[in-house]
């Protein structure tokens, strides 16, 4: 009696640890999946992807190829969007490609998911459509200034130069609370003077003239 007792709580144990391997080579493998896509091109990235994204992982997709084959950019950023959540450049993509399309409301939602999940790039453009009025009519200054205030903690490069261009404009003034710090807004600027995008001479000075004190 005493060894079939043994012999069951050996088989037991031993199904307990071969499902515990199973499991841990399942999750594994799933991980190596998700981590392939932060450096290994999904159709997305292929289809869609943002020349001017710092998180790019292809030389990015102009603005014309991508409407060229819109349905395709859409179906591909959905599924791979949905298939890797962590990577939010992807949703960011899909974003892009939701309003070339025309679907404005559903790209503003999907580019603030990106942009709120911490994306630079989307968190540059949530910024940008935030302040046109894009997805809602009415042009908000304020949600624009926090959304570039994420980018620029980033160092993005367009999101640094707007901040300080509509500061210079006084396009915050009635952000009372979340003003940001003139000296560290110039020396966010200054700092781009290295920037791969500052290369060119109309670049350079722009850069010189924002990082100006007045």
């Amino acid at each position: 009696m005493i060894a079939n007792t043994n012999a069951v709580h050996l088989r037991t144990l031993v199904g307990l640890l071969i499902g515990t391997l199973f499991l841990l080579c399942c999750s594994l493998a799933l991980a190596e999946h998700h981590d392939a896509a932060k450096t290994a091109p999904t159709g997305c990235d292929l289809l869609a992807g943002h020349p001017s994204d710092p998180d790019k992982i292809t030389d990015g997709v102009e603005t014309a190829v991508v409407m060229s084959h819109l349905d395709s950019a859409i179906a591909a950023c959905r599924r791979d969007a949905a298939l890797y959540p962590d990577q939010p450049r992807l949703t960011y993509y899909l974003g892009r490609s939701l309003f070339y399309s025309g679907n404005a409301e559903e790209g503003y939602a999907t580019v603030k998911a990106a942009a709120d999940a911490g994306h630079s790039q989307a968190q540059f453009v949530g910024g940008l459509l935030a302040l046109r009025g894009a997805a809602t009519g009415t042009p908000d200054a304020c949600l624009a200034l926090a959304y570039w205030e994420k980018a620029r903690a980033q160092g993005h490069y367009a999101a640094t130069l707007s901040v300080a261009a509509h500061q210079k404009m006084n396009s915050f003034s009635t952000c009372d609370d979340s003003q940001p710090d003139p000296a560290a807004v110039r020396a966010s600027v200054e700092a781009l003077a290295g920037h791969p995008l500052a290369g060119d001479y109309y670049n350079r000075l722009l850069v010189q003239v924002l990082a100006l004190d007045n």
